[in-house]
């Protein structure tokens, strides 16, 4: 048997996988459509089925295709896009209310701790004082899309962890500040956005496909001019979620 160089069998493999999105897009194929076997693919390309298979694997794992057990690979179906439109004046449940989103919350973990200094720092703390923090899953249409982290200082919510146990259903912080401890709307203070690549354990709870980063967003909310009483990070499947920014 010839030897065949790994650079190669490399090479195949991504032309294999560049075919099958063009072949996708060029045909118009829509969510479960039967693709080219492996034997075809293999002798379209040359090659043999465990390149093939490879190729195929590859584009499972980012999402584009599926398998079924005897019948072959089909043409995954694509995630609905939220595109959001962010306010200062709403919380992400409202503006996913307001788009007409179903949109429900996992209360993962409620925890009570010592502020880091990055959170001292934001929420301008004195060194010490306590927080809350509440880790959240974000589901829109009943699929997984984010995985949020809320930072509240715990003198603005004295025995929060008590109230959130009377609550049927956790509704979001929004809701924690003005019909728990009656406080006016939170205001939007700052935005940041960045993109990186999922850790373990997000990765698990999105169901993420391999080669998808996490769109980071991170809110600093105000009660009051310049008092700051909240600091929310969304770690967002990339692909299912897009925002616009109006904060006039």
């Amino acid at each position: 048997m010839p030897y065949k160089d790994s650079r190669e069998t490399d090479a195949v493999r991504k032309e294999i996988v560049q075919y099958i999105k063009d072949y996708i897009r060029q045909e118009h194929l829509s969510a479960d459509s039967r693709l080219p076997s492996e034997n075809k693919l293999a002798a379209q390309f040359h090659t043999d089925r465990n390149t093939v298979r490879g190729a195929l694997t590859a584009l499972r794992l980012q999402g584009i295709i599926y398998s079924e057990k005897g019948r072959g690979f089909f043409v995954e179906k694509h995630n609905e896009s939220l595109s959001l439109h962010i306010e200062k004046d709403l919380g992400l449940s409202e503006a996913l209310s307001r788009d007409r989103k179903q949109n429900s919350i996992d209360l993962l973990q409620v925890s009570r701790r010592s502020a880091n200094k990055k959170e001292e720092s934001i929420l301008l703390l004195s060194p010490g004082e306590e927080i809350y923090k509440l880790d959240q899953l974000r589901y829109m249409d009943g699929k997984p899309f984010a995985v949020c982290t809320s930072i509240i200082p715990a003198h603005f919510v004295p025995h929060l962890e008590d109230r959130l146990k009377e609550q049927e259903q956790f509704d979001g912080t929004t809701r924690i500040f003005t019909e728990m401890y009656s406080f006016p709307h939170p205001i939007l203070r700052s935005i940041s956005l960045e993109t990186h690549l999922p850790a373990s354990a997000d990765l698990s709870l999105l169901h993420l496909p391999e080669g998808i980063p996490l769109l980071i967003q991170r809110n600093v909310y105000e009660l009051f001019h310049n008092v700051p009483v909240e600091y929310f990070e969304i770690r967002a499947r990339s692909d299912m979620y897009k925002i616009t920014i109006d904060l006039d």
